[in-house]
């Protein structure tokens, strides 16, 4: 148990309105490659499947929320054991 200070400064701002298609797209693609870690050649993979153009600075957000959700999961299954 934490004591529920130390869990609020965990919380972090927030998202904004027009960066929520990158979280959401985030979840869909977290994990695909058995490590949890999303590759470049990944996301060029799903871009193209499904024909939906990223622009560098997405890719960029795509690889930060990633370790983002990474970490989190990380600490909740270190947390529950």
């Amino acid at each position: 148990m934490g004591s529920r200070k130390a869990a609020d400064t965990l919380n972090g701002p927030e998202c904004p309105e027009a960066m929520e298609y990158l979280v959401a797209l985030a979840y869909r693609l977290v994990g695909r490659d058995g490590d949890g870690r999303l590759s470049h050649r990944e996301i060029k993979a799903w871009s193209e499947l499904y024909d939906m153009p990223l622009e560098v600075y997405e890719v960029d957000a795509l690889i930060a929320l990633n370790d983002a959700i990474r970490h989190t999961d990380e600490q909740g299954k270190e947390g529950g054991s």
